[in-house]
């Protein structure tokens, strides 16, 4: 018996309610516009203690105080916890257009959440569920019903309706269907050129009509569905070198037991109508370098062009199946009832916070490989505990709401992405297959901040579960990158600081160098080199930022450093505005600094050759993964103010000295204080502020380890340090770097 099925028993029955629960108006569910509410009793908000007293009367404060006692609140507590029943408008197409459809009083969906929080806390603790109308006298209609008749014209728009306990795989066909005869070429985009295809002609793929591995000597052409999952456990079933041959037979995957996800996976691939399917462990042969070097960087292709990528967020192993499924967990049934005078039904969302997803409570919502898998695919057809769902570049659909609104009806679309975030990811996903309405330097923050707050079983994944993200962006907006830092924005890249406690990555990247691999140590410049969250800002975010330049170089395999811009001054080219347009007004700014107004600069001593560079650097073992540039540097002592600063909150004050002359800058306070009196810093990058700021040159420095190699590695930042005292200072040198 489900708790609120219990609170009602406990209660008395539908007819045992309190004075407020009674007041509720629940008719105003469904699309409805904001104003029309504003005199409608729909909110009601009391502290779990008085829920707790009306319990054996009133079944709804039952069924809050049951959701409480999840979490296992003791009477000490339950004081400061409240339970609460609102309204909550699905956001459309993020948070912002949400507002606009609130100032504009334009319709909006609505439904109910019933949630807890904690009432002086520091916010939602953690949100329970919605409830949907359900339209019509005779309740919600089933699935199947509306499957065996194809219409949706007379049901109300994006009203409940009943899923069956065991999935009914047509509808995910008919979603597929939907999407492609409804919106066309729009979800046919993807951030993979013809070009990049091409690259990869040669795939590997599972046959779940011949249920055995096939090897396709072209991938043009060809339809497949993409799986992601969570691997959880040993892959006893993965292809490798000794059943390679034995797994192209036909029947052998049905003879030899394959995992309960990727059996169910093969039987949706079957009933969307497909032949081919994607799956990682048996596409890719797990013992063999090479074929795992051809396929992990090609993450853009296989998921960018899947017409359906399933999504498997219902488990947290592979054996366990996918709900709903042949093999998979059971569903429960939906619960239905009425109350003053309404027919609704509980959503089938799981638990989630007001800016994440109906996913955030789900394992696959942590791993790091299904971050880029998610992203990149066009259409996702998305498996939870208790329902599915649909997700493709137009629209957004699940099994118990009634969201497929043909063009024609002119109702308004709804849209939630599956990773939430308000609509963050929606736009990160738009803009990755073809929207270029949004800038690539965002795109890359936006989509790097998030992964790097994902979990990875190999510390040695940190770069590959991203690289289908940097392949879009460099054959779709033209960037290229060294070991995952924009190039064309290198010098802001550097200055990344820590948004938590950083640990060091002491695991090898495999890289191609030469006609040859190597195992390369990732940098510790990049933010590759370190676990934990961190925050990038590489935009030239109203025209604050600038460059020193600084001209940077990489080592190729032949130990020849090469410069990561061929042609600097178009870098420079865009940093050079002296104004800018925000909001329709222009807003000016002194001129940017000239490399020749400062006297610790010596511009002509910038360019690298191998004669610059000592053998014993040149052809090292690191030498795939070493910076290398010309800076200024000084010896400095460190003196750590453990105030933050005023000016800037998450920052600690830093004095720097040279026993003479001193420098103030700041420490961003989530890193690891320092904890070193005396330290080697060298200038990476630099910000001219805006005139309201003072229109000041600053710098940003980095804290390095020299060790006996004559190598640096990076430590931490130091920011808004002045040029002019930083000039000040008696021991600054002019120095080749080797930062690895």
């Amino acid at each position: 018996m489900n708790r609120r099925l219990q609170a009602v028993e406990e209660a008395g029955g539908l007819d045992a309610l309190c004075a407020k629960c009674r007041r509720i108006d629940w008719s105003w569910l469904g699309i409805q516009k904001y104003l029309d509410m504003l005199d409608r009793p729909t909110d009601l908000m009391y502290p779990l203690a008085e829920a707790t007293k009306s319990a054996a009367t009133c079944w709804v404060c039952g069924w809050l105080v049951a959701m409480a006692e999840d979490k296992h609140h003791d009477d000490a507590v339950s004081g400061k916890v409240v339970v609460k029943i609102t309204r909550s408008a699905v956001p459309i197409l993020g948070r912002e257009e949400l507002q606009r459809n609130l100032l504009y009083n334009l319709p909006s969906l609505y439904r109910i959440e019933v949630s807890v929080r904690e009432r002086y806390g520091p916010g939602l603790e953690y949100r329970r569920g919605f409830i949907h109308k359900a339209s019509g006298t005779r309740g919600p209609v089933h699935v199947s019903d509306m499957l065996d008749s194809w219409d949706t014209v007379e049901a109300e728009p994006y009203s409940a309706r009943l899923r069956p306990v065991k999935a009914d795989t047509r509808l995910f066909k008919f979603w597929k269907d939907y999407c492609i005869e409804e919106h066309g070429n729009s979800c046919e985009r993807s951030g993979c050129t013809l070009e990049r295809l091409r690259s990869m002609p040669f795939i590997r793929l599972v046959d779940v009509l011949r249920d055995c591995v096939v090897a396709l000597s072209t991938s043009e052409h060809v339809k497949w569905v993409a799986l992601s999952y969570v691997w959880g456990e040993a892959q006893k079933h993965e292809l490798v070198t000794a059943n390679y041959t034995l797994y192209h037979r036909p029947g052998a995957l049905k003879s030899h037991k394959m995992p309960a996800t990727i059996v169910d996976a093969m039987a949706v691939t079957r009933d969307l109508g497909e032949q081919y399917l994607w799956v990682d462990s048996l596409c890719i042969i797990q013992d063999n370098e090479e074929d795992k070097r051809r396929y992990i960087p090609a993450m853009d292709i296989i998921y960018g062009q899947a017409i359906v990528t399933i999504i498997n967020a219902g488990a947290d192993k592979v054996s366990t199946g996918i709900p709903g499924l042949g093999q998979g967990p059971q569903r429960t049934a939906q619960d239905v009832f009425t109350i003053n005078n309404s027919t609704v039904a509980v959503s089938l969302d799981q638990p989630y916070h007001s800016a994440e997803s109906y996913l955030e409570n789900t394992k696959w919502n942590t791993r790091g490989w299904t971050y880029q898998e998610c992203l990149l695919s066009r259409r996702c057809l998305i498996f939870t505990p208790e329902q599915a769902y649909w997700q493709c570049l137009r629209a957004s659909l699940c099994e118990d709401a009634i969201w497929e609104q043909p063009i024609w009806k002119q109702q308004p679309n709804i849209y939630r992405h599956c990773l939430g975030r308000d609509g963050a990811e929606e736009i990160t996903m738009g803009a990755l297959l073809g929207n270029a309405s949004t800038h690539w330097s965002k795109l890359y923050s936006l989509a790097l901040e998030r992964f790097r707050q994902r979990q990875l079983s190999s510390e040695g994944d940190w770069m590959d579960a991203f690289t289908g993200i940097l392949r879009v962006l460099e054959h779709s907006k033209g960037q290229e990158f060294f070991w995952g830092m924009p190039k064309s924005r290198f010098e802001l890249s550097l200055a990344w600081v820590g948004n938590e406690a950083l640990r060091r990555n002491t695991a090898c990247q495999v890289i191609a160098a030469g006609s040859q691999t190597v195992s390369c140590p990732f940098p510790s410049w990049s933010w590759t080199g370190w676990f934990g969250s961190i925050v990038m800002d590489v935009a030239n975010f109203h025209g604050s930022t600038t460059l020193l330049p600084l001209r940077f170089y990489r080592l190729g395999s032949d130990g020849v450093p090469t410069p990561l811009h061929e042609n600097l001054d178009d870098v420079l080219s865009e940093f050079h505005n002296d104004s800018v347009v925000v909001h329709s007004r222009a807003i000016s700014f002194p001129p940017k600094n000239n490399p020749s107004d400062h006297t610790w600069m010596d511009t002509a001593r910038t360019e690298i050759t191998t004669l610059d560079i000592p053998g014993s650097i040149r052809f090292c073992d690191i030498a795939p993964s070493l910076l290398c540039f010309w800076t200024s540097t000084a010896i400095l002592e460190i003196s750590q103010d453990r105030q933050r600063s005023k000016s800037e909150p998450f920052k600690e004050n830093t004095t720097l000295s040279d026993g003479q002359a001193k420098v103030s800058g700041q420490h961003p306070w989530r890193e690891p204080r320092l904890d070193v009196k005396q330290g080697k810093f060298i200038v990476v990058g630099a910000i001219h502020t805006k005139p309201d700021q003072g229109s000041l040159f600053t710098l940003k420095l980095m804290l390095v380890e020299e060790r006996d190699s004559g190598v640096c590695y990076r430590l931490c930042i130091i920011s808004n340090v002045l040029a002019s005292a930083w000039a000040k200072l008696g021991n600054l040198k002019w120095e080749l770097i080797y930062l690895g």
